[in-house]
């Protein structure tokens, strides 16, 4: 090929209409072909969607049964009489309509019970990797004030600074960031017995010591909010239940 001058486009020579001639022999093999490729793609797409197209045959069907057994009653019902072996062909014909319709349903259902079972394995690894790293840290909260007090300590006596204002007393400070971690650590301990607990089983519950366990467990945000929880009159009762519940 060769370029015009002023770079339109290019020079129609010879190599040109040869290739005109070309392109147009390629489309006219193309066309005379239509027919045979489109059969063939044809047959590919129901030799490879056969269950699918079938699936939508069967429920084309099984409407459409249904709902000429809903016309043919409102048609008995105004007079009509059929006879009995076409009846019974129909009640028949109807019967496996139905069934088809209840297995959509019950197939229906399993699809959103089978989401819900991804859903709740997918929470698992999330509650597996949270409680361990949880835990953890619980471990730390135990004994992380204690080892800075006494760092502290090795510098510094607690004596120097009794008549120091609290915002500048560390060790004022630390027994503050000491209840904060008790608080930290009763949520923690809240979180990791419910990850724990295992949904699948009941167990048998003792009230006195559950409720026991409870106070314990929360005795310091009940004092910062003035609660007074009472489990002197609980009586010594059990249950079978679910402690997560």
């Amino acid at each position: 090929f060769e370029d015009k001058s002023s770079r339109e486009g290019l020079q129609e020579n010879k190599t040109f209409q040869i290739f005109k001639k070309l392109i147009a022999e390629i489309i006219n093999i193309f066309e005379t072909d239509r027919a045979y490729i489109a059969r063939e793609m044809s047959l590919f797409y129901d030799d490879k969607y056969s269950d699918v197209i079938n699936k939508e045959k069967a429920e084309e069907l099984a409407k459409s049964i249904l709902e000429n057994n809903k016309n043919r009653k409102v048609n008995n019902s105004d007079g009509e009489v059929a006879s009995e072996g076409k009846n019974q062909s129909s009640d028949e014909l109807v019967i496996l309509a139905e069934l088809n319709k209840e297995k959509n349903v019950e197939i229906e259902k399993l699809r959103d019970e089978q989401k819900v079972l991804r859903g709740l394995a997918s929470s698992g690894i999330v509650l597996a990797s949270f409680s361990h790293d949880l835990s953890k840290l619980n471990n730390v909260l135990n004994s992380r004030m204690d080892k800075l007090k006494n760092l502290i300590s090795e510098k510094v006596s607690e004596k120097d600074y009794l008549h120091i204002e609290e915002r500048k007393n560390p060790f004022i400070q630390l027994e503050k960031m000491r209840k904060q971690d008790i608080k930290l650590q009763n949520w923690l301990n809240f979180s990791l017995g419910a990850a724990r607990k295992d949904k699948r089983t009941r167990k048998q519950l003792f009230f006195k010591k559950y409720f026991s366990e409870l106070n314990s467990d929360w005795q310091t945000i009940f004092e910062n909010r003035g609660i007074k929880f009472n489990i002197s009159q609980i009586e010594d009762i059990d249950i079978r239940a679910f402690e997560i519940d």
